[in-house]
Formats: C-alpha cells, structure tokens, sequence
C-alpha cells in the first residue's frame, strides 16, 4: 500500500561492498586483471547489498569480455534516470542487468509474473503455475502437472541468484521491493504487455482514458472496485486478476472485448457466467467470494481446464450438463485424481485441496 512508511537500506562500507561482491562473483586474489573490471562493476552497485548480491551471481564465470560489457551497461543504463530510490540511484539499472543475464526467456517472463501481486506478498508457486500457462509460457507441455515442476525450475534458478526471496514453505516465494519495481518497469514495456497495480487500495478502473489494446496481463488484485468500464477492448489480454466491492456488479458486456483471455481470477462482485460466452479460449476461471448465477454458461468455455469456486455461497449445486460436459476434463488438471460430483460441495473440497491457504487467488 502507498500509506506504508518506507524503510532506508542500510549501505556497506567499499570494503565489505568488495568482499560481498567478490564471494558472490567467484572471484580470486589472483585473478588481478579480471578484478580490476569486477571493482568498476561492483562501484557501480554502490555499496547496496541486494545489487552487489545480484549482479555478482549474474556475472560469476563470465569472461573477461562480458565483464567489460556489463560495465559499460551500467554506467549508461537508461535505469540510472529513473527516480532515486532512497538515495541510491543506480539500484535499478543493477537489478535491471541481473535480469538481462537470465540465460532463458521464460525464467525471465516467470519473474516478471511476480509482479502481478502486491508488495511483501507471499506469492504461491501454484497461482503462478496458471498464469504461466495462461499467458501460453508452457504451450509445449501436455498437462498442468509439467508445467507446474518447469515453473518450479524456474523458481530454484530465480532464488539461486536472488532475484527472488524464499520462505518458509517452498510452495510460495517472495519478491524484493526493488525487484519488484524493476519487473513492473520491464513488465510494462510494449514487448510484455503487463498493466500492474496491486494492492494500491483502488476503488476506481485506473487510466480510464488509456487504450488497453496492448495489455496482454492486467492485474488489479488487492484492491477494491466499485465501478468498471462498461466493456473494454483488449483483443490482446491473455491473463486478468480482479478484486471488486461485493456489491458490484459485472456488465454482461465487460469481457466482449477479451476474446483472447485464457485466465480470469476474480474476488468478490457479483457475475453472470453468461458474460463469459465468448471467452471460449478460457483455461482457468478462479472466482472467490463471488456471486455466481447462470452457471449453465460454464458449458461454453470447452476449453477450461481449471474451474474453482472458493466462498461462493449462491452456488449450491452445478447443472447436470456441466458435468457431462466438462468435468472429465477438469479433473485432469487436478494434483490428484479426483472424481467430480454434481454437488459443489464436492467440487470445493477438490478445488480447496490445490489451493487451499492461498490467500489471493
């Protein structure tokens, strides 16, 4: 939230600065000429332990070569304009080159998809899982169940070089604030589509007057609408997560414009799943604290491979046709195997058994 006070990081003196960078870099005594380059890249860092922490795994076993490239990126970052960051100017251009050393693309777009939650959350590995695979990061995998370790590959080399935090159970992950400002400033470019404002408290739609025809993921978790736009053009929108006032209703034509939306996770309001009828590319429809109604509508969507109701309590029980319709293949996507009744009941203790304790959808 923007009401929280901030917290100055405390810097290293150049010594401790030189000998974290180096332990975290691989360097040696001996190796004098490699070390006179990795000293100009670690002033750079200016004495911040997460940069100095980053960067140095970043460029552990690098050449000689890649180590002048980096140096030349950071003293002419573009990051270096950016506002300072409790006086230290050059973090993001830091963080902003740990990035770029990533050697995969998809590791990268599974970093940036941490963005998607508020600060200091406690982002669970499942939820990332489904908006990986929403935003067509695994289309290569045959089941949920191998994207799901991919993404937990991804994880282990993300927390290998600090670009992520752990915690205690490895079902979830965190993301450091300054991280996380630079995966929203990457996130957004025109190349990644990402619109990122969680958890900033918002009762309207932001940036009413901004064309969305770019957004490939928009995120408004963690806030609290009272309106939404009649309906909105976004032929390109693959993932959106939304947090509404329980009041508030979703216009039936709110998603006519979201043909391509392949994952929809919404908390609170009330909707019609009439208004999802032509998002027939959806895989994963997450609703909490909802109220549902016309869930005949569910039989549109033949591609939904996830469906869960979390504290839904105008559904008490699913159409005969859902479940003809449906269900064997929902229940593929299950941890385990699982047999789906038409008693909602029992579709929640399914649903709940995946993503029990997750807070935020």
């Amino acid at each position: 939230m923007k009401c929280q006070p901030k917290v100055f990081l405390s810097l290293l003196s150049e010594n401790e600065a030189w000998a974290l960078f180096k332990i975290n870099a691989g360097l040696h005594d001996e190796d004098s000429t490699l070390n006179t380059v990795a000293k100009e890249v670690a002033r750079e860092c200016k004495e911040l332990p997460i940069a100095l922490v980053t960067v140095g795994r970043a460029l552990r076993d690098k050449s000689a070569v890649e180590w002048e490239e980096a140096s030349k990126e950071l003293k002419n970052s573009q990051f270096r304009h950016m506002d300072e960051i409790d006086g230290q100017e050059n973090a993001y251009a830091c963080l902003k080159l740990s990035y770029d050393y990533l050697k995969h693309e998809k590791t990268k777009l599974c970093f940036l998809l941490c963005c998607l939650f508020p600060e200091d959350y406690n982002i669970p590995i499942e939820n990332l899982t489904r908006y990986a695979v929403g935003y067509g990061l695994h289309q290569d995998v045959e089941s949920i169940e191998d994207a799901r370790k991919r993404v937990y590959v991804a994880i282990k080399n993300l927390k290998a070089c600090c670009m992520l935090l752990g915690t205690e159970t490895e079902e979830y992950v965190k993301m450091h604030d300054l991280v996380r400002d630079v995966a929203i400033q990457i996130a957004s470019s025109e190349k990644y589509g990402f619109m990122a404002k969680a958890g900033f408290g918002l009762k309207e739609w932001p940036m009413r007057n901004k064309s969305f025809e770019g957004c490939k993921v928009i995120s408004l978790m963690g806030n609290k609408l009272t309106d939404l736009p009649e309906g909105l053009v976004c032929p390109q929108l693959k993932v959106l997560l939304l947090e509404l006032d329980r009041g508030l209703n979703v216009s039936e034509r709110f998603f006519e414009g979201m043909k391509a939306i392949e994952v929809l996770s919404l908390k609170g309001g009330c909707l019609s799943l009439q208004s999802l009828q032509f998002s027939t590319n959806l895989q994963s429809l997450l609703l909490r604290r909802c109220e549902c109604k016309d869930l005949i509508w569910l039989r549109k969507l033949q591609r939904l491979e996830i469906l869960g109701f979390m504290r839904c309590s105008s559904v008490e029980e699913l159409p005969d046709e859902i479940k003809v319709v449906g269900f064997d293949r929902l229940s593929k996507s299950k941890k385990d195997s699982c047999e789906f009744d038409r008693k909602v009941e029992e579709v929640r203790r399914t649903i709940d058994h995946e993503i029990q304790g997750m807070g935020w959808m």
